[in-house]
């Protein structure tokens, strides 16, 4: 049985004691009201939690295996006697809020460990998404994207260096007629 069920039958067994211990109260009228009190506490819990779904189950097969137990068992029709009254309602009261809180903290581990596990894959995703991320770069400016590698200083040879002269001069004289 895990945790959830025991507190489950623990809160159920406490609001039996609860119910049963009021004047004229059948042991079977106490668990049909106890059966509601469970299936009403179900319906205020959070839906998107995972534990309450197995809450949610648990109490309907409680409510299946009890319903069956009312009906066919001698023992739904066993009243109490007035002097156990006070010690029924305070154990019973005492467990059924036990449990309750217990139950309560179940939801709340869960819910703590959802969200550190939601921050914890969102960190991820953000950490790879800037690792696969293509850097900055801006575009349409003055700078050219390849620049041009710079050449290696050459020397040229004498007799080249007087051709390229010698042609510039002759250029440069046609030009000037």
């Amino acid at each position: 049985m895990t945790n959830v069920k025991m507190e489950l039958h623990n809160m159920y067994a406490g609001l039996v004691y609860v119910y049963w211990a009021n004047q004229n109260v059948k042991l079977g009228t106490a668990k049909q009201k106890s059966l509601q009190q469970m299936q009403s506490f179900t319906e205020t819990l959070d839906k998107k939690n995972p534990i309450t779904a197995d809450i949610n189950s648990g109490v309907r097969q409680m409510t299946q295996n009890v319903s069956k137990q009312i009906m066919t068992d001698k023992s739904s029709e066993m009243m109490l006697t007035p002097d156990k009254f006070d010690d029924y309602k305070n154990f019973g009261q005492k467990q059924a809020s036990v449990s309750k809180q217990n139950l309560a903290k179940f939801i709340e581990q869960t819910k703590t460990k959802e969200n550190e596990t939601i921050r914890k894959l969102a960190r991820d995703q953000g950490m790879s998404m800037k690792q696969n991320t293509p850097q900055y770069r801006a575009t349409k400016t003055n700078f050219a994207e390849k620049s041009p590698k710079q050449l290696s200083p050459q020397t040229m040879s004498q007799q080249f260096q007087q051709q390229i002269l010698a042609f510039i001069a002759k250029q440069h004289m046609r030009n000037a007629a």
